[in-house]
C-alpha cells in the first residue's frame, strides 16, 4: 500500500511539473506574441525565441521534478523532457498535417526538450 501512495504522489509530482512548463511556455508565447505585434520583431529573431521556449519550458518542469526528487534529479529531469517532448509531437500531430516535421527537426527538438529537462534537473 505504501508503495502505490509513493507511485501515485509521483504521478501527480509530474503532472504538476507538467503544469509548470505549460505555465513558461505560455508566458514566454505571449511574450513573443507582445514582441512581434509591437515592435515587428524579425522572423530571424522570433524563431530564437521559440528555441528558448523550446529549452525553457521543459527546463523549469525538470526543476520542479529535481526539487521534488531525493536522488538522481538529471534523470528525472532528462524523463520529463522526453516526456514533454511526446506531448509535444501528440499535439501538433492533433493540430498540423501529419509529415510537415522532418527527422533532422525533430530529432533537434528532442535534443533541445531533453537536454534543458535534465538541466533544470541537474541544477534543482
Amino acid at each position: 500500500m505504501d508503495k502505490f501512495l509513493k507511485q501515485e504522489s509521483g504521478f501527480f509530482t509530474v503532472c504538476r511539473g507538467m503544469v509548470v512548463s505549460w505555465l513558461v511556455t505560455a508566458a514566454l508565447l505571449l511574450i513573443l506574441s507582445v514582441l512581434l505585434l509591437g515592435t515587428g520583431l524579425s522572423t530571424k529573431a522570433a524563431g530564437g525565441i521559440m528555441i528558448a521556449v523550446y529549452i525553457l519550458s521543459p527546463f523549469a518542469g525538470g526543476f520542479y521534478l529535481g526539487k521534488k526528487a531525493e536522488q538522481k534529479k538529471y534523470l528525472w529531469g532528462l524523463l520529463f523532457g522526453v516526456l514533454y517532448f511526446v506531448i509535444f509531437c501528440l499535439v501538433s500531430l492533433a493540430i498540423n498535417p501529419p509529415g510537415i516535421f522532418s527527422f533532422p527537426l525533430l530529432l533537434k527538438l528532442f535534443l533541445m526538450q531533453a537536454i534543458g529537462g535534465m538541466v533544470g534537473g541537474m541544477l534543482s
